[in-house]
């Protein structure tokens, strides 16, 4: 059976008149002949009726086969062989029900009317094998095709049907629809979806051309929806707390709705205005309580009351210990003393974005054997890196591989800390010398970043500072070797390593080339200064003492103290729904993925066509059901037929120009 998938183009047929009429006016050129003399010619009159008779009949049998190629071509033709009916699939009708439930389908009324649609669907479809299959991120096969399962589909349907929180992928339940409709002779696919586009933009699923695929219009989204998208806090003074609430309208009309906050037992509420397809923030302050707390946003409700609540956890964050450890001998006490109160300082400005995130103490460093670092989560040696012994440099190097961050300046003996740490197995990087004297030089300073860390993201040139501008008086200048776990965070002006970036197992030490006092660098005197060790310290610990926001369907993370004990959450997580926990001290919060509240959808009848194109040769043809006798492909036969038609015209014409001529 020939088929052809854009039959539309078949119209363009009526065009084969466009020949026939070119070549009725079609009229010979006359030729000018020269006479000596004209007085005995006879004038004679053309016969009109000569001027409308078909000529060079070839070339208009060419052309017209041509203009019929070039649109079969475009229709795509295709031969569909009849299957032979066997013993185990002729007759036999197959319906499937692939019911879509992501987050998004969580609208006003869509649970009644599925379930109308089902009722009336096995109603007109009674003596068909019937089943169904759920998918949100993963495909679930509920009833496989019988005719038994009739039933048992409207019994589900009015008492078990439901919807999850999360997203939608209906690839992998495409592909079993596919499978379990393979056996049928007829067979027929009933998609119980909203068609939302995020949902259906990724499908490489294909089936076969012979299933007939039916969408419902009536489970379309719903023309408006405002959502809120997240919560910030921020600590003011005067013991205030400021909540901003992001709110997103997705429809193309203004939403008035009416924003409630509640923090513990404090509560707001505020009307807002949302302009169509923006977003805005409400403004929120509420006192600060030193404990963490839940806090909740709601919106009154719309058509898709999902994304109007957002559960948030609220209070001061996870302080996170570090210890300075300072040299204590007589000469460079001083000195250290001096680099621990601009380090202090630095992390304790309240403008700083680690503030309070940190609590900072400091030892002597001939007491750092007798400490259990197990307790604090970064470590700073401020110029006694070369006093301390192996045994305690053992120590550390088993605190980096657990997680913790190092961060060292040099002191007085730059090349004995260097061969410490060479000898635990901390580096490779060799000291070479310094560069630079004590007293203040002109053309020493920073001049390079790395784009891809964490300070290349903060110091953009978008962002101007002043780190390539202060005066750099002297600094160790060290060899780094080539090695994926060494890398060159900062340069000098003269491209020589600043700041150094060793990874070790879980953790990273971190070897500044200067240290923290005006002696060396004015860096401490720089605005850059607050920044870079602020980022550095953030960068370390990642996001685990920040509240950490999660989609449902998203694996919890895992902590681990420096001793290798795992936290254990406050209680079993349900990690496919909404929800507020404690995992250990850290806070975990889950809420929708915002894709879910837009209400953009993909056209039925693209998608008809796309899902009914048959086996993608991208793909492996195993995961795909496809009739016994694939549609065979016409139209490169069609495209080798139409430029053959193109050269014998060419010919044609040719050889009639020549016999022209010789007339």
């Amino acid at each position: 059976m020939l088929t052809f998938a854009y039959p539309a183009f078949l119209g363009a047929l009526f065009a084969l008149a466009v020949p026939i009429i070119l070549h009725l006016l079609n009229r010979n050129h006359s030729q000018t002949l020269v006479f000596p003399s004209i007085q005995f010619l006879q004038k004679t009159a053309l016969p009109r009726e000569g001027r409308r008779k078909l000529r060079d009949l070839l070339l208009l049998l060419i052309r017209m086969l041509l203009f019929t190629l070039l649109i079969l071509l475009l229709a795509r033709p295709q031969w569909q062989k009849k299957e032979a009916p066997n013993a185990t699939s002729s007759g036999r009708k197959g319906l499937l029900f692939l019911l879509d439930q992501s987050v998004s389908m969580r609208t006003a009324g869509q649970r009644a009317r599925i379930q109308k649609i089902i009722t009336e669907q096995m109603k007109a479809y009674s003596d068909w094998d019937c089943g169904l299959i759920g998918f949100s991120q993963e495909p679930k096969i509920i009833f496989r095709p019988s005719q038994k399962a009739s039933q048992q589909i409207l019994k589900w349907a009015n008492n078990d049907l439901s919807f999850s929180f999360l997203t939608g992928d209906p690839d992998s339940a495409l592909k079993q629809a596919a499978v379990l409709l393979s056996p049928y002779d007829k067979k027929r696919l009933l998609v119980l979806s909203d068609c939302q586009s995020n949902t259906w933009k990724n499908i490489s699923a294909a089936l076969s051309v012979d299933t007939e695929i039916s969408f419902f219009p009536e489970l379309a989204l719903p023309p408006h929806n405002a959502a809120i998208i997240q919560v910030h806090s921020t600590p003011l003074n005067h013991k205030k707390l400021r909540l901003t609430v992001e709110l997103q309208n997705f429809g193309d009309s203004e939403e008035n709705r009416t924003l409630s906050v509640r923090l513990g037992s404090q509560h707001q509420q505020q009307h807002v205005s949302i302009g169509p397809q923006k977003n805005t923030f409400a403004i929120f302050i509420f006192d600060q309580k030193d404990i963490l707390i839940q806090g909740n946003a709601k919106l009154d409700l719309d058509a898709m009351p999902f994304d109007d609540q957002y559960s948030f956890w609220c209070g001061n964050p996870i302080q996170q210990k570090i210890l300075a450890v300072l040299d204590d001998s007589p000469k460079n006490s001083q000195a250290s003393a001096l680099e621990f109160f601009f380090l202090q300082k630095a992390m304790n400005t309240k403008t700083a974005k680690s503030y309070n995130l940190f609590s900072i103490q400091s030892i002597d460093s001939s007491l750092l054997s007798a400490i259990n670092l197990d307790d604090c989560q970064q470590l700073f040696l401020l110029g006694c890196a070369e006093h301390l012994s192996s045994d305690t440099w053992q120590k550390i190097t088993t605190f980096i591989k657990q997680g913790g961050s190092l961060f060292i300046t040099p002191g007085s003996s730059p090349q004995t800390a260097l061969h410490l740490m060479q000898q635990c197995g901390l580096t490779k990087t060799r000291f070479l010398g310094i560069i630079g004297s004590d007293s203040k030089q002109a053309g020493l300073g920073l001049g390079w970043v790395q784009p891809d860390s964490c300070l290349g993201r903060l110091f953009t040139p978008q962002h101007p500072s002043d780190l390539f501008l202060f005066a750099l008086h002297k600094y160790v200048h060290v060899s780094t070797p080539n090695q994926p776990n060494e890398k060159i965070i900062l340069k000098t002006l003269d491209q020589r390593p600043a700041l150094l970036q060793w990874t070790l197992e879980k953790g990273n030490a971190y070897f500044f080339t200067f240290n923290f006092t005006p002696q060396w660098s004015d860096f401490v005197l720089s605005q850059s200064f607050l920044p870079t060790i602020n980022e550095l310290c953030r960068c370390a610990i990642g996001e685990q003492t920040l509240s950490k926001k999660l989609y449902c369907g998203q694996t919890p993370p895992h902590y681990e103290q420096l001793n290798g004990t795992q936290d254990q959450p406050d209680r079993p997580i349900n990690y496919s729904e909404p929800g507020l926990y404690q995992i250990g001290a850290h806070p975990i919060e889950y809420h929708i993925d915002p894709k879910e509240s837009h209400l953009e959808v993909s056209k039925i009848d693209n998608l008809k066509r796309f899902l009914t194109r048959g086996i993608n040769k991208g793909l492996p043809q195993a995961e795909y059901a496809s009739p016994a006798n694939p549609p065979i492909k016409l139209w490169k036969w069609t495209a080798i037929l139409l430029a053959l038609m193109v050269l014998l015209e060419g010919i044609a014409m040719t050889t009639m120009d020549r016999k022209d001529t010789k007339h």
